[in-house]
């Protein structure tokens, strides 16, 4: 968590800088920057849509997509634990017995939160 607190102004600036490129008469805007991030390190950056970031209460902007990665971290880490000592099973396997448990083809932890976050605010 520490390292991703002393990336929020560089996650803040990268967010910023890609979602106000001019893409025709618009902006790139908030989903598609997301999507470039994750793109550009899918071990990092989250990706997320409209429904997601409004069904956490985060803005369409950079400062929603920095606690949304905050928010996402933080559930993460507790994800883990909790799977690990639920299941008796080592921390550094939870993700290939999530991903296997929930029949995904995630081969990142940001992709299978993705996954959740999507079922959870789009079905």
């Amino acid at each position: 968590m520490d390292s991703l607190n002393s990336d929020l102004d560089a996650i803040r600036d990268v967010f910023r800088t890609i979602a106000s490129v001019r893409a025709g008469t618009r902006t790139v805007g908030a989903t598609a920057t997301s999507k470039i991030l994750h793109l550009a390190n899918p071990r990092f950056f989250m990706m997320s849509d409209r429904n997601i970031r409004h069904g956490y209460g985060y803005s369409d902007n950079e400062v929603g997509y920095a606690k949304f990665m905050r928010h996402t971290k933080m559930f993460a880490d507790a994800l883990i634990r909790k799977y690990s000592l639920a299941r008796n099973i080592p921390m550094n396997s939870v993700f290939s017995s999530l991903v296997s448990e929930c029949g995904s083809r995630a081969r990142t932890f940001p992709k299978l939160l993705d996954e959740y976050n999507w079922a959870k605010f789009n079905i």
